[in-house]
């Protein structure tokens, strides 16, 4: 009942063997050609400056008459000539090889392409089978096939659902470190602005300490959607005080000026330990997604595997 549709399978399935081997060959003959393609530039360098040398010991100049009359210029000629030949002969040599790599390289790129959609013809040969399965196989073997297939579904609705947080989180990372760049320079302006800084190093901290406050409000609405997120795959929600951060932008003597700068201290610890939960979710849901690829790759070799012993 299944022998045509195995064949196929049987097929298919070698073809993909040797589409990875291809792009592995590719791989290695691309880089022995970028290699060698640099050696045969620099040897070209060499070959060059050793054949101006023969052709300036061929002319007639003030070293070719110095070398004629002191009796060394036939030497001189016959070692420059031997040195240039051995670099021609590697020069050669390399070119040649180079020529049989790109041929090579040009024979195994075609074979690949002839091969581009053997992954999506195997599918669809598996989901024929699984069709004629559905209709003929047993009930043992159809519940199992149906178990596989919605472990696949779960696992690939918790990756996109990871993912999702990932990006998230991501977008929370980037407004964390603008907002600390901002406390940065704040505290630095705020430096002058203490030790005797004038009113535009006044006006410029102000500014400064404004642009952190709107940013507290985007990481704020930022945190809110990365927690959903993170419920919808059961991590711990993330916590940030926004009023705790913001400041009072109206200050005209030393005393409030060390206050506030004190207060930008405390926002930039606030915002640096922030940026480290984040982070450490960030990569826990890297690994989590990482592990939810390589199970899902188990489960379908799984699927595959049950299916074509039928």
């Amino acid at each position: 009942m299944y022998n045509e549709i195995n064949k196929k399978l049987e097929k298919l399935k070698e073809s993909i063997k040797l589409k990875k081997i291809l792009k592995r060959e590719i791989d290695t003959l691309e880089d022995q050609l970028e290699k060698d393609e640099k050696k045969l530039y620099d040897l070209e360098k060499v070959l060059k400056k050793e054949k101006k040398d023969v052709d300036n010991l061929n002319k007639l100049s003030v070293s070719n008459i110095i070398a004629t009359v002191l009796n060394n210029k036939e030497n001189k000629l016959e070692k420059e000539e031997q040195e240039y030949l051995m670099v021609k002969l590697k020069y050669d040599e390399l070119l040649a090889s180079i020529n049989i790599l790109k041929e090579d390289l040009f024979n195994k790129k075609n074979r690949l392409r002839t091969l581009y959609n053997c992954e999506e013809e195997y599918n669809k040969a598996i989901n024929e089978k699984i069709k004629l399965i559905n209709v003929y196989g047993n009930y043992d073997i159809k519940e199992k096939i149906s178990n596989l297939d919605k472990r696949i579904n779960n696992i690939i609705n918790e990756s996109r659902e990871v993912k999702e947080a990932y990006s998230a989180g991501s977008k929370l990372i980037i407004e964390v470190n603008h907002a600390k760049d901002e406390l940065r320079s704040a505290k630095n302006w705020g430096i002058l602005d203490i030790a005797g800084g004038d009113m535009m190093s006044s006006i410029v901290k102000h500014n400064k300490i404004k642009k952190a406050n709107d940013r507290f409000y985007k990481i704020t609405e930022l945190i809110s959607n990365f927690n959903k997120e993170l419920k919808d795959i059961n991590l711990s929600n993330l916590s940030f005080s926004r009023t705790s951060m913001t400041f009072d932008l109206f200050f005209d003597n030393i005393f409030t000026d060390i206050s506030v700068q004190n207060k930008i201290n405390d926002a930039l610890n606030s915002i640096e330990e922030l940026k480290t939960k984040v982070e450490c979710i960030i990569n826990e849901l890297q690994r989590r997604y990482d592990r939810l690829e390589v199970e899902l790759k188990e489960v379908k070799n799984e699927l595959n595997l049950l299916i074509e012993e039928l």
